[in-house]
């Protein structure tokens, strides 16, 4: 038995998978956490692209990061909830490897941005326009994030073998 097969079969798994409406409020604050940590991402990296010249890069960051920061550590809870409910069905989706991959390459693009640029940002932070590759990092990381999104998406579509010794009476028992 894998180490995923162990995680989905564990107690906390068969709660969330068992227990009714528990994955569904999980899930659904998944979702509002998305939302909001994508948003407020998507706030900045406007800014760096070029949109709202008028507003500072600094101010800008300093109230919408901790919004950040908040949502990503729900996502985050969230996310390794729903994960173990079925680990070993994820572990194995192309759709949530590529959201995972995703998920590293926007963190390696944070990563390399506040320890590059971001450092020189008094330089460039209060102008209109900003750097070229300023503007770089914030298209790639509203690629990356929404692709990300995407994926995890696309995860609820993909085609699922039946659970090892059902048949159709469990079809049936949810139908």
């Amino acid at each position: 038995m894998s180490i995923w097969d162990q995680l989905a079969a564990s107690a906390p798994a068969q709660w969330v998978q068992l227990t009714p409406f528990v994955f569904a409020l999980f899930e659904s604050l998944h979702l509002v956490g998305v939302a909001f940590f994508f948003g407020s991402i998507l706030l900045l990296d406007l800014r760096l692209i070029g949109v709202g010249p008028a507003l500072s890069v600094r101010l800008a960051a300093r109230h919408i990061l901790p919004l950040t920061i908040a949502a990503f550590l729900l996502i985050t809870v969230t996310g390794g909830v729903l994960f173990i409910s079925a680990a070993d069905r994820y572990a194995a989706s192309v759709s949530f490897q590529l959201k995972a991959l995703l998920m590293v390459l926007g963190g390696i693009n944070l990563a390399l941005f506040h320890t590059g640029v971001w450092r020189r940002v008094e330089t460039w932070g209060e102008r209109p326009d900003t750097p070229a590759l300023v503007k770089a990092f914030g298209m790639i990381s509203i690629l990356v994030w929404i692709g990300a999104i995407v994926a995890g998406r696309w995860m609820g579509y993909e085609p699922r073998p039946l659970p090892s010794g059902a048949g159709l009476e469990v079809l049936e028992a949810w139908l």
